[in-house]
């Protein structure tokens, strides 16, 4: 891998998988490739193993960011201009992937329309089985596509998919958070999908399918405290 003699590459942790941005800002990866998420050639599937470590082909575009989920890639990359798209590949029959479809699997990488990717902080699914995706930029916009029953109290519980990123908690789409989203995780669970939501005040939410409540901490060990990557704590 070009500059791993030097350590300038940079490591991510997917879900079951691994991605490498090496000093050529290409993208390689090893690991699980449920839904064929990595984007191989039916050549390359056949022979892939899960072990080796492959090159990931983004249309020859540099990669800026990757952010691996269980059964999709996304991946922002930037050309020559300066000019930042996000692209993803992997599973799509509710229109998580966030491409304009409801077409299933997606065996290569699609061009998402998204304004300012760069701007991207993380991408996660919401609930256990990648129905939905969320989006969280560093403004704290929060944007959501997939099945809408997953998050009916903003969409009136319809079984209608969202097929490109909408914006959401942003008095359309639910009630503004009364300070800004720092982060956003996903919350494993089966039966009822929910993700956590940080603010910048300290708090800490649960979003299900039914609603946003506010999580309480009460302990006897002295203050609690939530922090996100930046060290923002309460």
């Amino acid at each position: 891998i070009p500059g791993a003699e030097t350590n300038n590459v940079e490591i991510v942790s997917g879900v079951k998988t691994i991605y490498i941005i090496d000093a050529n800002k290409e993208l390689w990866a090893w690991g699980n490739n449920e839904s064929n998420k990595l984007g191989l050639t039916q050549e390359e599937q056949i022979s892939y193993t899960g072990r080796d470590i492959v090159k990931l082909n983004i249309f020859n575009k540099k990669v800026y960011k990757v952010f691996g989920l269980e059964y999709a890639t996304y991946v922002i990359t930037i050309n020559e201009e300066g000019i930042y798209e996000l692209y993803g590949c992997g599973y799509n029959t509710y229109g998580e992937l966030g491409i304009g479809s409801l077409e299933t699997t997606q065996t290569q990488f699609n061009k998402i329309e998204f304004d300012n990717p760069e701007n991207i902080k993380t991408i996660t699914a919401k609930g256990r089985d990648d129905k939905n995706t969320l989006i969280l930029t560093n403004e704290g916009k929060l944007y959501f596509a997939g099945l809408k029953s997953n998050i009916s109290f903003l969409f009136n519980n319809t079984n209608n998919s969202i097929t490109k990123f909408t914006e959401i908690c942003n008095g359309i789409y639910g009630t503004k958070f009364a300070s800004k989203i720092i982060d956003v995780v996903n919350g494993i669970h089966t039966n009822n999908p929910w993700n956590f939501i940080l603010t910048e005040d300290g708090n800490l939410y649960k979003m299900s399918a039914t609603g946003i409540e506010l999580q309480n901490f009460n302990t006897s060990d002295g203050d609690n405290v939530i922090e996100d990557s930046g060290g923002v704590q309460k």
